[in-house]
C-alpha cells in the first residue's frame, strides 16, 4: 500500500507560508520517506516557490500542489579514505641526572662491562646504545609507551676512561618543543563516503531561508534546464596538524590518503558540464544582495552568478562582506575585522561549534573595524555573526588552532 509523501518540519513551514494552496490529495505519491527543500520564488521561474523532493540517485521536482513536473537522475560519488594519526617526539628538558659508580676504581672495556652486568643485573633486560664516545645500558626508557624508545631513564654508562655508573634521568613533562620526528598512535583506520548533491544554504539580502537549496532553474542562470552542483574528486595526501603548537611545530597530525573534494561541477538536468571550478568544500553558500547572486564554498572566496543561459560563476569581492585578517590563526593572534560603513551600530559576535558566545564587541556608527582578541579561545572553529539591530547581515567561519 502506498504511503502518503512526507513534509519535514521546515519545509512545511515554508510551504504553508509561500505557496498558495497544498491540495489535501498530492498526485505524487512515494513508499519512501522525502524531505522536501522549498526553493524561494525570488529564484524560481514564476512567482510560486518550487518543491523538490531528492532520493538517493534522482530529483523530482514538484509544483504547489505536489504534481510531478520533472524527475532528472544524477551522479552520486564513493570515495575512500584511510587516516593514521602520529605524535610528535617532543624534546624535554632533563630535571635532575644522579649517577651511582659501579665497583669504584675498576676499568671496564665493551666486553667486561657486558659480562659484569649479566652476571650482576641477569633480571635486567638491557638495550645497548652509543652516544659519542660512550656506551650506554638502557634498562628503562621514559613513557616509552608514548615516545618510544628516545629518552632513556635508567641505565648504566660506560664513560670513555672505562668506568661504569648507574644512571637515573628525570625528565620534565612539559616539552620546551617537538622535532620533526612522528611516532605512529593508533591503528590506520579506513572511511567510506558517499558524495550527491551540493547542498547549497541560501541567505537572500541578509536573512537565510527555511531550506537548503539542492536544484534550481533560476539561481545559476536564466533558462529551462534545472542547474545543481556536484562534487569533483581527486585521489591524494593530505596532512592536518594540530595539538599543542611551540614555534610553529605541532604535537599530533593525521595523515589522510585516499579521495578528497578538490572541485566542484555545475551541471543541469540533461547531464551537461556547465563549468567546473577548485573548491576544498562541497557545501557551498549562496547570497542574493539587491538583485545580485553569489557563491561561495568557503566564505573567503566569492563567485559572482551570471545569469545567462550557459550558467558562469566569476571569481569577485562580495560588497559591504565582513573582511577578516588572518582567518586561520594561532591562539592569541589578534583578529581584524572590517565590515561595511553604516550609520547604525553593529555588534559583532564570535560563536563556538556549541553554540557558546566566546566575545561580543560593537563598532560605532561611523567606524568600520575593530580587533578581536583570542587568547581565551580554545583550537577550533567559529562563526563571526555581524549584527545591526535585530536584523543578521552576514556571518562567516574562523579557525582558531
Amino acid at each position: 500500500m502506498n504511503k502518503k509523501l512526507l513534509l519535514s518540519g521546515a519545509a512545511l513551514l515554508a510551504a504553508s507560508t509561500a505557496v498558495a494552496q497544498i491540495s489535501d490529495t498530492p498526485v505524487f505519491e512515494s513508499e519512501n520517506r522525502h524531505f522536501f527543500n522549498v526553493v524561494p520564488a525570488d529564484i524560481c521561474a514564476g512567482n510560486l516557490p518550487q518543491i523538490i523532493a531528492a532520493s538517493d540517485d534522482e530529483i523530482i521536482v514538484l509544483d504547489d500542489n505536489l504534481k510531478e513536473i520533472n524527475r532528472f537522475s544524477f551522479p552520486s560519488l564513493t570515495a575512500t579514505q584511510t587516516s593514521t594519526g602520529y605524535k610528535a617526539i617532543p624534546i624535554l628538558k632533563v630535571s635532575q641526572q644522579e649517577e651511582e659508580p659501579v665497583t669504584e676504581g675498576t676499568k671496564f672495556t665493551l666486553s667486561t662491562a657486558l659480562s659484569y652486568l649479566q652476571e650482576n643485573y641477569s633480571w635486567m633486560t638491557l638495550k645497548t646504545e652509543e652516544h659519542g664516545p660512550e656506551t650506554w645500558f638502557v634498562e628503562r626508557y621514559y613513557q616509552e609507551w608514548e615516545y618510544g624508545e628516545n629518552f632513556p631513564q635508567d641505565f648504566f654508562k660506560l664513560k670513555e676512561d672505562g668506568s661504569l655508573y648507574r644512571v637515573c634521568m628525570y625528565y620534565h613533562e612539559s616539552p620546551i618543543g617537538y622535532t620533526d620526528t612522528w611516532i605512529k598512535s593508533g591503528e590506520t583506520e579506513s572511511y567510506n563516503y558517499t558524495y550527491n548533491l551540493s547542498n547549497i544554504h541560501l541567505s537572500i539580502n541578509g536573512f537565510d531561508t527555511d531550506a537548503s537549496i539542492i536544484v534550481s532553474q533560476k539561481l545559476f542562470n536564466d533558462d529551462d534546464n534545472y542547474e545543481y552542483l556536484v562534487p569533483v574528486l581527486t585521489s591524494e595526501t593530505r596532512e592536518e596538524f594540530w595539538g599543542n603548537c611551540i614555534d610553529g611545530n605541532y604535537s599530533i597530525k593525521k595523515v589522510m590518503t585516499g579521495d578528497f573534494v578538490t572541485g566542484v561541477k555545475l551541471m543541469n538536468d540533461k547531464g551537461t558540464v556547465l563549468q567546473t571550478f577548485d573548491a576544498d568544500s562541497a557545501y557551498p553558500d549562496a547570497y542574493i544582495i539587491g538583485k545580485n547572486k553569489y557563491i561561495s564554498f568557503d566564505n573567503q572566496t566569492y563567485f559572482r552568478i551570471t545569469g545567462n543561459g550557459t550558467g558562469s560563476l566569476t571569481e569577485v569581492t562580495l560588497p559591504s562582506g565582513i573582511q577578516i585578517s588572518p582567518r586561520v590563526a594561532q591562539r592569541s593572534t589578534p583578529i581584524d575585522i572590517t565590515v561595511g560603513d553604516a550609520a547604525t551600530t553593529r555588534t559583532i559576535k564570535v560563536i563556538g561549534t556549541n553554540g557558546m558566545v566566546m566575545t561580543t564587541t560593537e563598532i560605532p556608527a561611523g567606524r568600520n573595524s575593530t580587533t578581536i582578541n583570542t587568547s581565551r579561545f580554545p583550537a577550533g572553529m567559529y562563526v563571526v555573526v555581524v549584527n545591526d539591530g535585530d536584523k543578521k547581515v552576514e556571518n562567516c567561519k574562523i579557525i582558531i588552532r
